[in-house]
Order: structure tokens, then C-alpha cells, then sequence
């Protein structure tokens, strides 16, 4: 900062424009170390932090770009996202929108690698997978701060797992509770191929779980101290063990929450078409009954056939 002071008094430089930017914060702290530096600067412009929704048109423009289709339940899990970054310090704009698509690009090229697809799209669980690991990595870590032989002993020369993120926070599915009971009513009553539906769910499940099978993690709970381990590096390893479980964990909801989602927009599908045929002069919601769909009032009556000859379920 002196040199910085020194040069702007400097004949030579005159007439040169000089401009420094950053964190507000971080530029208040930066200036106030000189107490002739900040004087010296006579305008300040500040740029308003982007709001979620302009992350989101962000992404929505860059796979239009790209040529990828951004499903309506993606921008949904996004712009969740960006609603818990802006609330966390260091909120990027620019930068951390273009981290997420990399991250979605990323986690959809996961996705089909086996299953390829006809039309390139980042779904659902593609955004809300890559939600959960921005917001992992950007949440401030929670423990003790560890030395540094504790993380490289020269005697052995083996670096020790460096710690992660050891606190468990609420992912994007559990910001959305009320939501996922409200979409599980739903999914119960939607029209025709009831036992089809409940296999699809199962296979899915099945699939999810292999999926977030660690290799080689065997038993974690039976798995015993080695002689000669310190208090703190065995310490530090069950943080890494609750640390892996727990993003295990997080993937497996942020599933579940993106498989809610596709159900909830199709069930809402189903009930437009519904009001279509026979509006509910209430307003009210339609709920499966027997052979076909009752309004909530009770006194309006859909049958499936009705449903089906006059359109495409």
C-alpha cells in the first residue's frame, strides 16, 4: 500500500487513472491500512450482487448455447441453489454461476455414460447432485484446526486424508419438506398403471443404492484402531468416515428429491387435463377414486375412460 501511495504522488504518473476492485469489505479493509490511500480515491461504484433468478437465466442461456435442454424441475433444484449460495460469504455472481454449469456438465456426463440419451439435457438430478457438491464445498468446515504433523509425518512420508466437510447441513431436499409430503399425496393417486409406477420406483431405488455403494468401504463401524494410530489422527479419520456417509447420504435424498419432482409435474399434468373436461366451479383438487377422479367438493366426477378417450395420458 505505501508503494501504491508513493506512485499515485508521483510526477511521473500523473494524469494516470488508477482503479482497484474487489469485496466491498475487502476493499475497505485494504484501504483503511493507508490513511492517505482511501482520500486519495474519489469515486466508488458498487455492482449489485445477481440475484438467484440471474444465475438461473444464466444457465438457461448458456444450454441454449450449447445446444442442451435445462428441464423445468433443473431450474427448479438451481435456482434453490443459488438461494443458499447468495446466503453464504464469497457469493461470486458470474463466477459461481459458470462454476455450477461446469459442475452440471459434469454430472450429466456421469449420468450417460452408460445410458446414452437422445436429446442432451441436464435434468433433475443432474442439478440437484451438482447443487449439493457446490454447496459442500463452499460451506466453512466445522473442527479443530490440525496441525501440521498431523497431516504429513516425515517419518512415514504419507499425507493423511485432509479433512473435508464435517458439517452435516440441510441439502436441497429437506429446504423443500412440506413440498415432497404434498408431492407423496399426489403420487398415490395418480391415474392408471399404479403397480407399473411402484416397480419403476423400486428399480430406481435399487439402482440409486448401488450407485452409492462406496468401493472398497466395507463395514465402517467394524472397522478397528491399528496399533500405534494417535488420538488425533484416528480423530480426524472418523471426521472423514461421517464425512463420507453424509455425502452418501446427500445424494441419495437429492435423488429421491429430483424423482418427487418429475411426480409432482406429472400428477399436475393429469389435473389440468382433468379441469379441462369437467372445471370444479371451487377450484378444488382432483383425487383418484375407484374407476376414475373426484373433486374435492365431492359432486364432480371423472372417470378414466373419459380420461383417456380424450387424451394421452
Amino acid at each position: 500500500m505505501t508503494t501504491l501511495v508513493a506512485a499515485m504522488t508521483d510526477p511521473s504518473y500523473a494524469g494516470m487513472v488508477i482503479v482497484i476492485a474487489g469485496y466491498p469489505r475487502d476493499m475497505d479493509v485494504m484501504l483503511n491500512r493507508n490513511a492517505g490511500l482511501k482520500s486519495r480515491f474519489k469515486r466508488f461504484i458498487d455492482f449489485p450482487d445477481w440475484e438467484a433468478e440471474d444465475g438461473v437465466a444464466f444457465l438457461r442461456a448458456k444450454a441454449l448455447k450449447e445446444e442442451m435442454t435445462l428441464e423445468p424441475g433443473a431450474e427448479v433444484m438451481l435456482l434453490k441453489t443459488f438461494e443458499e449460495l447468495k446466503k453464504l460469504d464469497g457469493f461470486g455472481n458470474g463466477r459461481d454461476a459458470v462454476g455450477m454449469w461446469d459442475e452440471l456438465k459434469q454430472c450429466r456426463a456421469q449420468r450417460v455414460f452408460t445410458v446414452a440419451e437422445m436429446v442432451r439435457t441436464i435434468t433433475a438430478v443432474d442439478a440437484a447432485i451438482a447443487g449439493e457438491s457446490i454447496l459442500a464445498a463452499r460451506r466453512p468446515p466445522d473442527g479443530p484446526i490440525l496441525s501440521q504433523s498431523s497431516i504429513l509425518h516425515p517419518s512415514d512420508g504419507l499425507c493423511r486424508p485432509r479433512e473435508q466437510h464435517a458439517e452435516v447441513r440441510p441439502s436441497l431436499c429437506e429446504l423443500s419438506e412440506d413440498q415432497e409430503s404434498e408431492t407423496h399425496l399426489q403420487a398415490e393417486q395418480m391415474v392408471g398403471n399404479e403397480e407399473a409406477l411402484e416397480a419403476d420406483e423400486q428399480v430406481v431405488e435399487v439402482e440409486a443404492a448401488r450407485d452409492e455403494e462406496p468401493v472398497g468401504n466395507g463395514n465402517i463401524a467394524n472397522e478397528e484402531r491399528d496399533i500405534g494410530v494417535s488420538d488425533e489422527d484416528w480423530e480426524e479419520l472418523q471426521r472423514a468416515k461421517e464425512d463420507h456417509a453424509a455425502h452418501v447420504d446427500g445424494l441419495r435424498r437429492a435423488r429421491e428429491q429430483a424423482k418427487l419432482e418429475e411426480e409432482r409435474r406429472r400428477v399436475e399434468a393429469i389435473q389440468a387435463k382433468i379441469r379441462q373436461i369437467c372445471p370444479c366451479p371451487a377450484g378444488y383438487s382432483w383425487y383418484k377414486c375407484g374407476t376414475g377422479w373426484r373433486c374435492g367438493g365431492g359432486s364432480h366426477f371423472v372417470s378414466d375412460a373419459q380420461l383417456n378417450n380424450q387424451f394421452t395420458c
